[in-house]
């Protein structure tokens, strides 16, 4: 269960990594 709510933390927070990315590219 802890395996994944930290996978699923560390996606939300690649998630928000990527989008800031794309703005920042555009």
């Amino acid at each position: 269960m802890i395996l994944m709510v930290a996978h699923k933390s560390v996606f939300q927070v690649f998630h928000e990594f990527l989008m800031s990315v794309t703005t920042f590219d555009r």
